[in-house]
């Protein structure tokens, strides 16, 4: 069995042309600030905006890597960062449902494949609970790549909190500000879709 990252599976989802190469991260791992971006979701949610935004800005500052004394390409990119969470925080303020404090993270089975799952954030709905997908990355994403993203993670937390209590998933794409919602049944009706998608990519 192939284990994919979410990461490698929103770039098959995202870009058809990667399931015709190489799997991304393969050969030797990508040094990306993804790690520092969604610990800041996650404190944003358990700590308040402020004192999230402030350890944002001091990890890249004092990274030798991304901070001012690494790479000019390393810096602009913690930049975007750094730009696309405020857009977040902007899009999440009016949100007064509570997070689940313990973070989601499960393999899911898909044919011969494992996907690693891990939503960014799931709340407490009035119906039950819904998951948010961050996407952080400049090219634009579309209801049915939203469609294909939320299915495995409707699995996953079927399996996690239990079977119908997820009610859907949003999908955020912070440069555009655009947000999409798929409801639970919406995405588990194209995991025939998402297995065509690993099976191409993996080969």
């Amino acid at each position: 069995m192939t284990r994919v990252t979410l990461a490698e599976f929103k770039t098959a989802t995202r870009d058809r042309s990667a399931r015709r190469a190489p799997p991304i991260g393969r050969t030797a791992p990508i040094v990306t600030p993804m790690p520092t971006a969604q610990a800041a979701i996650r404190r944003y949610h358990q700590q308040g905006a402020a004192l999230a935004t402030v350890i944002l800005n001091q990890t890249f500052d004092r990274s030798a890597y991304w901070g001012p004394s690494g790479r000019k390409a390393a810096a602009s990119w913690a930049n975007s960062i750094r730009d696309s969470f405020d857009a977040y925080v902007e899009l999440a303020s009016a949100d007064m449902r509570a997070a689940v404090m313990t973070p989601m993270k499960r393999d899911v089975a898909i044919g011969h494949h494992a996907l690693g799952v891990a939503p960014d954030v799931v709340l407490l709905d009035l119906g039950g609970y819904v998951a948010r997908l961050v996407l952080w990355d400049k090219p634009l994403t579309t209801q049915d790549e939203a469609e294909l993203l939320a299915a495995p993670i409707v699995c996953a937390l079927d399996d996690e909190l239990g079977e119908g209590r997820t009610i859907g998933v949003e999908v955020w794409h912070l440069r555009s500000r655009e947000q999409f919602y798929v409801p639970a049944p919406d995405a588990l009706a194209r995991m025939d879709e998402v297995s065509a998608v690993l099976n191409a990519y993996i080969g």
